[in-house]
């Protein structure tokens, strides 16, 4: 597990601290073709974003740019990944490192 980036693996991941938003957050939903749904996050300003902050070896706070649904055509299905040998219909939340101010940014490193 973790597959070439040790700090994802094992007791690194979880627990977070979700720090919420104080305000409300505008929303538009994106309906990916066949079996999925993505929501953006349209915050009226950065501090109103979602974000949660790792323990250590993490220790950083991650902004929460996005999240998606997925689906298939019955509950066994949807999901990429499996969890005890089962596909579960889920959702997955984006976040980027608040340091690199945007997920575009981010995603250049």
């Amino acid at each position: 597990m973790g597959g070439g980036f040790p700090d994802c693996a094992g007791r690194s991941q979880s627990p977070v601290e979700h720090l919420g938003a104080k305000d409300l957050i505008n929303v538009s939903l994106e309906n990916k073709p066949g079996d999925s749904l993505k929501a953006n996050l349209h915050p009226p300003e950065e501090t109103a974003t979602p974000s949660a902050r790792g323990r250590r070896p993490l220790g950083q706070t991650f902004e929460l740019d996005s999240f998606h649904f997925h689906w298939g055509d019955e509950d066994s299905k949807g999901s990429e990944h499996l969890l005890g040998a089962a596909r579960f219909p889920p959702r997955c939340l984006v976040h980027f490192k608040r340091k690199y101010g945007s997920l575009k940014n981010a995603l250049q490193f």
